[in-house]
């Protein structure tokens, strides 16, 4: 065959023509002289060349096979394509291709295919095409090696097993409120149920260095700075760090981690936190299925008003959560001669110490001293007989709720409302939520 004649005038993707050795092998044809044309004898490898491949990864290169007849005419022919001496694992696809075309075939291989440098050979066969024998009737002729790669064998390089790289996940104990970012306006330190706390996988490497790459006017770690490497600590703590805003959506946090092994190092992707805050009271049914209910007592009433909390995007909070009550200094009266004292701030502790459910929480109203004036009543409707509730205003004043702390006016404030007590029953007025 003459190589040479096939080569001249060939497409050329990257100007590497690699000639086809001899080779005879079962199941291949070994003369294909009823065709009269020449099979041709070269391929070109495009990228990579030679490919590298990691154990478990893929490749893809290009190669060109050539069919003429002696008249240097192009001939169409479908091909099976052949890549033989494969080690264990490797596979290709597609298996066929068309003569004179550019083809892409990708090699495959799993983690079981050893590691090491193989010499693959290339060929092609078809009913007008053979490049497995260079020698059939009207092929003969010297051979041409046509370019420095030589005797048409591909070098295959496996490398071992690509690890994945470092994954970023919510730590268990952070499961309820990751993966978003919690802003009680600045109170320290973080609620401890809303503590968000990341974790790196590999674990047990020698060390782990994180940043926050998006997002620093929202996010800190624990060293007051958007970068911090834990060592052989594979966790981080991210705090809160600046008022997220009531827009929708929320605006989030990206966190990076590069973890240092002995085999080198490398960067996850980044992880991403919703920065959320808790911005709206929500009027919710008591079990008397309305938002408030009343209750006696054998020397006045007890009023509940029930309410939820949710944060920008109207959703409830994840975990219990301090608030507090923090009442203006404008107790105004609203009956001739009454004598109620304001209540202080979360009552006689000023401190609201319990951790409310978002789901559902109420703020108690509550008159029992027979001895004051107006001296408090039964609500209405449990008096007997039973009435409409009162319509006797006693006082009233003004003040505010917050979220995330059990100090009086320290949190998120998400209302403002006007506390309102009859005779009765007590009341919220006024009320304005979320505050803008």
């Amino acid at each position: 065959m003459k190589i040479a004649s096939v080569c001249r005038g060939m497409p050329r993707i990257v100007g590497v023509c690699l000639a086809v050795p001899v080779v005879s092998l079962a199941g291949w044809p070994t003369d294909l002289a009823r065709s009269g044309n020449d099979c041709g004898g070269c391929s070109t490898v495009q990228s990579p060349t030679p490919p590298s491949i990691a154990a478990g990864q893929k490749s893809t290169v290009s190669v060109y096979y050539t069919c003429y007849t002696p008249a240097a005419q192009k001939v169409t022919d479908t091909l099976a394509i052949g890549l033989l001496k494969l080690p264990k694992g490797m596979t290709f696809t597609p298996t066929t291709t068309s003569a004179n075309q550019q083809t892409n075939i990708t090699i495959s291989t799993t983690s079981e295919t050893p590691p090491g440098t193989y010499n693959v050979i290339v060929g092609g066969q078809g009913d007008n095409c053979d490049y497995f024998n260079q020698n059939v009737a009207g092929c003969g002729g010297p051979s041409l090696a046509c370019g420095a790669s030589g005797n048409g064998n591909w070098t295959l390089t496996v490398t071992g097993p690509q690890k994945p790289p470092p994954k970023i996940s919510c730590a268990e104990s952070s499961h309820q409120v990751c993966p978003s970012l919690w802003w009680f306006n600045g109170v320290t330190p973080q609620p401890g149920f809303y503590l968000t706390k990341l974790q790196a996988t590999p674990t047990g490497e020698s060390d782990y260095s994180w940043e926050i790459s998006d997002g620093t006017q929202y996010a800190q770690f624990s060293n007051n700075s958007s970068t911090i490497d834990t060592k052989g600590t594979n966790s981080v703590e991210i705090l809160p760090k600046g008022d997220p805003g009531n827009d929708t959506p929320v605006p989030t946090v990206s966190v990076t981690v590069t973890v240092k092994t002995k085999d080198g190092t490398s960067t996850s992707a980044p992880f991403s936190l919703n920065v959320r805050k808790p911005y709206e009271l929500l009027a919710r049914q008591g079990p008397c299925k309305a938002p408030a209910c009343d209750h006696d007592n054998a020397r006045g009433y007890n009023s509940h008003i029930y309410y939820k909390i949710v944060d920008q995007e109207g959703m409830l909070l994840p975990q219990p959560v301090q608030l507090n009550e923090h009442f203006n200094d404008d107790l105004s009266n609203d009956y001739p001669g009454n004598n109620w004292d304001q209540p202080p701030n979360c009552g006689p502790s000023l401190y609201c110490e319990a951790f409310f459910p978002p789901t559902g929480w109420d703020d108690s109203i509550s008159v029992h001293n027979q001895s004051l004036t107006p001296a408090p009543q039964n609500p209405g409707p449990l008096q007997k007989p039973p009435k409409p509730l009162g319509t006797t205003r006693v006082d009233h004043w003004s003040g505010t709720w917050s979220i995330g702390d059990g100090t009086p006016g320290k949190g998120i404030t998400v209302q403002m409302n006007t506390w309102q007590r009859f005779q009765d029953h007590g009341r919220h007025y006024n009320i304005v939520s979320p505050l803008q």
